[in-house]
């Protein structure tokens, strides 16, 4: 787990852990203005799985922010455990739900980031992004993320880096969701089109 820590507005937003042995992940936000208060996510809910942190972006046209890591996909089922390389977003300004979530994210999301070859298996473990902004005058939807892979199926040093434009990431989040079960502890389809998913104030999400 590398600590993911980022400031905007005199805010401070982590993506890591909140135990001695590391085993509880959690993004928060901390010193929150305006009369907001803290977020983190409902610890009753299992949101992430075994994630490495490696990077974390803010994009301040559309007041979010963006976590980069690799976990364990548990909406797949083999004999090893598979990484999947994902990308979450949060709202910046999210304050939490009002009768339930409170002082929980209402906002979070995340989505899977696919750098494959062809005929290939993909390279599924990300170690590293760098967000390269656009020319100053120019679209924020225009930013690069610059993603690090390796693969857990290589025997060998074999890395590839794959180019995801934000516009792309921003595009993820307003497609197909499948949602949090509380009954059954699992994720499935959301059937429909719902504008409030991945948005401020409204429902857990998981993109497919």
């Amino acid at each position: 787990m590398q600590p993911q820590l980022l400031c905007a507005d005199g805010e401070l937003f982590t993506a890591t852990t909140t135990d001695l042995r590391g085993t509880k992940p959690q993004i928060s936000r901390h010193f929150s203005k305006d009369g907001r208060p803290d977020v983190s996510q409902d610890s009753s809910l299992s949101l992430l799985h075994e994630p490495v942190f490696v990077s974390s972006s803010l994009d301040s046209s559309d007041r979010k922010l963006y976590f980069f890591f690799s976990e364990v996909g548990k909406e797949f089922s083999f004999v090893d455990e598979l990484r999947i390389a994902r990308v979450a977003q949060v709202c910046k300004d999210d304050v939490g739900g009002r009768s339930t979530l409170q002082k929980k994210w209402t906002s979070f999301a995340k989505a899977p980031l696919l750098c494959q070859s062809h005929r290939q298996l993909p390279f599924n473990v990300l170690q590293d992004v760098f967000t390269l902004q656009p020319p100053e005058g120019t679209d924020a939807s225009e930013t690069l993320f610059y993603a690090a892979f390796t693969s857990q199926w290589s025997s060998g040093p074999e890395s590839a880096v794959c180019v995801f434009k934000l516009q792309d990431v921003r595009a993820a989040f307003t497609e197909s969701y499948r949602t949090f079960n509380l009954l059954t502890h699992q994720w499935s389809p959301q059937l429909g089109k719902h504008s409030y998913l991945g948005k401020v104030g409204r429902s857990l999400s998981h993109k497919t």
